[in-house]
């Protein structure tokens, strides 16, 4: 600042000082603009038109003037400059849906590329697991935003707590899988069957409700079909007790080509059972009373989930960075396979329709999921989604 102050004394000095000087130097100057076009008749006029108008005192108080301005103006600048380095950000908490892994990549990226930063925001990531539950972690204010299934926003979602801002994947990643050498490809061969899918009081919740989903839509008779309990290790489906059990697409079924199984995939999704499953969600307080906040939170989480599916290395960089025990190849398969989950191609990553979350809460009033009706308007919002979208 000093140096500044000093810099405007030395310039009004020695203009002062040395302005006969400088006026007899600057003579040439006009008020008006000469232009190389103009009639060089009428040049030594004009000049002598401008030399009437300044004088030493003018001339000086001119650049003064000038000078003092522009130092100013610097001075400005390089004090903007220094407060938006040194802003406060907003801290903001995500509830992840599992623990650390590619599945959460977007959101990595978002950080580390500084999309959150840039929105003003400092994002600290919840990791989930067994024993979390992330509604709960919503609703008890220790997280701003969670990553849910889907099915949440009508299973935990009886007070209208919570709404949906964004479907981060688009396509469920639920398969049914069945060894390969079992010659089971499709629904229909699930007859006289077992199937590891357990009960709606006790086992794979969204597998079962696919489960009868598929086979209402196939037209399957269940009775023949033997259910049993779900098994995360999938020692029964190896060993032969099993013949087909439910998994992701971007879990399971990856553990199980790394185990060294080789198996049959059969995906909901190819018999028109397209439902929506990882969710972005967020209290309604939140979206009331900081909509600002919630925008520039999305805004910066889909900036990163369309670096993550258009730049694989980078997101597996960013993954790895977050993963405690890494097994890069492992995480490769999970981007792989959730991409064409999160975007589809039909429409815009993150986006939501009201018809498919229509067709979500009918299938589990039908199958005794849900007992009652609920607001579809009021589990979720395009507000933000709009917002966004259109200003791109």
């Amino acid at each position: 600042m000093n140096c500044l102050f000093w810099f405007i004394w030395m310039s009004c000095s020695f203009i002062c000082a040395n302005s006969q000087n400088l006026l007899l130097r600057f003579d040439f100057l006009s008020l008006e603009t000469i232009h190389l076009t103009d009639n060089p008749n009428d040049i030594p006029s004009r000049l002598e038109g401008g030399r009437k108008m300044y004088n030493n005192a003018h001339f000086c108080l001119f650049l003064a003037i000038f000078s003092l301005c522009s130092t100013l103006a610097l001075t400005s600048c390089e004090f903007d400059s220094a407060r938006t380095s040194g802003k406060t950000l907003e801290p903001v908490t995500l509830q992840l849906k599992w623990v650390h892994q590619a599945q959460f990549a977007g959101f990595y990226l978002a950080r580390k590329l500084g999309y959150y930063e840039s929105e003003g925001l400092k994002v600290t990531f919840l990791e989930g697991g067994t024993n979390i539950d992330q509604v709960e972690q919503l609703k008890s204010n220790k997280a701003d935003f969670a990553l849910v299934p889907a099915e949440s926003l009508f299973l935990k979602n009886s007070d209208f707590q919570m709404q949906a801002i964004a479907v981060i994947y688009q396509q469920s990643p639920l398969i049914f899988v069945s060894k390969k050498d079992s010659g089971i490809t499709k629904p229909e061969h699930f007859l006289d069957k077992t199937v590891a899918v357990g009960s709606l009081d006790g086992g794979f919740l969204e597998g079962i409700i696919q489960f009868n989903a598929l086979a209402k839509a196939r037209n399957i008779d269940t009775s023949s079909i033997t259910t049993v309990p779900y098994d995360w290790s999938f020692k029964g489906l190896i060993e032969g007790s099993v013949d087909i059990s439910p998994t992701y697409l971007t879990s399971g079924f990856i553990k199980l080509k790394h185990m060294g199984v080789d198996t049959e995939v059969i995906w909901p999704g190819d018999y028109g059972l397209n439902y929506y499953a990882d969710t972005l969600v967020t209290q309604c307080s939140m979206i009331t009373e900081h909509p600002d906040t919630v925008l520039r939170f999305l805004r910066a989480s889909l900036k990163g989930w369309q670096e993550a599916v258009s730049n694989h290395e980078e997101a597996l960089a960013a993954t790895i960075e977050q993963v405690k025990e890494v097994n890069k190849a492992k995480e490769a398969d999970m981007l792989d396979s959730q991409q064409p989950l999160i975007d589809t191609g039909v429409n815009p990553i993150g986006w939501m329709e009201k018809k498919r979350w229509r067709i979500m809460h009918d299938l589990l009033i039908e199958q005794g999921v849900l007992e009652k009706q609920m607001d579809i308007d009021r589990i979720y919002t395009t507000e933000f989604l709009v917002n966004i979208y259109a200003g791109q």
